[in-house]
């Protein structure tokens, strides 16, 4: 996997919680020092791009919204919802 696959993949990930995040200008540096590193510049270089990617992820992954904890009486509730509906729909 090329460091451009695996910053797209993540960039997927944002855009399903937060989809401006995944369009931002700090997206964008991200894709292109992930071009950079994948490019055949110098170690130096890519040392330098590996850096600063991992800040504009992290710059990213802080502006996602906070994981909303689901208890298991919510989700068994859920799921429960979920059968009933099917049942409905078939009959």
């Amino acid at each position: 996997m090329s460091v451009l696959e695996a910053v797209d993949a993540d960039l997927e990930r944002f855009a399903a919680l937060a989809p401006e995040v995944a369009v931002s200008a700090e997206a964008a540096v991200a894709r292109s020092l992930a071009q950079e590193m994948d490019s055949d510049s110098s170690a130096t270089s890519k040392s330098m791009c590996a850096g600063k990617l991992l800040e504009a992820l992290e710059i990213l992954r802080s502006r996602l919204p906070e994981k909303v904890e689901v208890s298991a009486v919510d989700d068994i509730a859920a799921r429960r919802a979920k059968r009933l509906a099917v049942r409905r729909s078939a009959s």
